[in-house]
């Protein structure tokens, strides 16, 4: 049995299998993170501008359909809470 991520058993499935695969390794968060944001010129992802706005969007969706509620603070600092019926 294997205990761990799909990823980390995909990868120990192709190490098996294929001899090249045997210097790589899974990519931690930090690995990760470096590894977006060196590709993600060359992936499009920079080139999308509408991303903030669709996510403010979507806020202010669920604000006005009483699901979250605006904190007092603003600014970069603005945060929201999740209305709860009970």
């Amino acid at each position: 049995m294997f205990v761990g991520t799909i990823h980390a058993f995909c990868l120990e499935l192709l190490k098996s299998e294929t001899a090249k695969y045997l210097k790589f390794e899974v990519l931690n968060e930090v690995q990760q993170g470096l590894f977006v944001d060196r590709h993600s010129k060359q992936s499009g992802l920079t080139t999308s501008t509408d991303l903030n706005g669709t996510a403010l969007r979507d806020i202010d969706d669920l604000v006005k359909r009483g699901v979250l509620e605006k904190d007092a603070a603003g600014g970069r600092s603005t945060s929201y809470s999740l209305i709860v019926d009970g």
